[in-house]
């Protein structure tokens, strides 16, 4: 469609898609083939098929991958043209060389330092292991007569106790028959 000499692109008269540059009356081939392009592909699939497009799924993910293939290769590109300035640069390489002359040798001396002390460490932390588990054994070895000689005391309360427990038993079972008894008694006697 035209308007003050400006193409605007394809116009839509009632359902059918028209060039501008054509004559209106005349249908757009690419509308007609498009269709029938995908009624062709639908022929002989599953509905599983129709519904998934697989085949534009796989499209879809091969170029996914080469966007991304690209975006790698373009990031490794940028990032050796980045280290290739810095190297150049004289500024980075004063910080380097003071880096390799004082702080890396510092750091590989403080590397050497805790790992000396660790190794030096290692024979008395086994001594204090050895230590407190002769320490545990000790009070264990000590606390065993004391423990067995509760546990013969508590059976013998228990077994002193047993006689007025059982009496206990005998003596409220015997309540509570009576209480029955009587009880019952009571509503008998209500009952006539």
């Amino acid at each position: 469609m035209m308007r003050d000499g400006e193409d605007l692109g394809p116009t839509i008269e009632g359902d059918l898609v028209f060039d501008s540059m054509e004559d209106p009356k005349e249908p757009k081939e690419s509308f007609y083939t498009e269709y029938e392009d995908e009624e062709e592909e639908l022929v002989g699939k599953t509905p599983l098929e129709q519904a998934i497009p697989m085949e534009k799924i796989k499209n879809g993910a091969s170029n996914a991958w080469e966007f991304l293939s690209w975006g790698a290769q373009n990031l490794k590109e940028q990032a050796i043209k980045a280290n290739e300035k810095l190297e150049q640069n004289e500024n980075f390489q004063k910080i380097k060389h003071s880096y390799e002359e004082s702080v890396k040798p510092k750091l590989n001396a403080a590397g050497e330092n805790v790992k000396n002390m660790i190794e030096h460490s290692k024979p008395k932390l086994e001594e204090i292991k050895s230590s407190a588990a002769e320490t545990a054994n000790a009070i264990y070895e000590k606390s065993q007569p004391a423990l067995t000689s509760l546990q013969e005391k508590s059976k013998q309360t228990l077994e002193a106790c047993r006689p007025t427990i059982q009496k206990a038993q005998e003596s409220a079972s015997n309540g509570l028959n009576k209480a029955y008894e009587e009880t019952k008694n009571a509503i008998d006697s209500i009952s006539k």
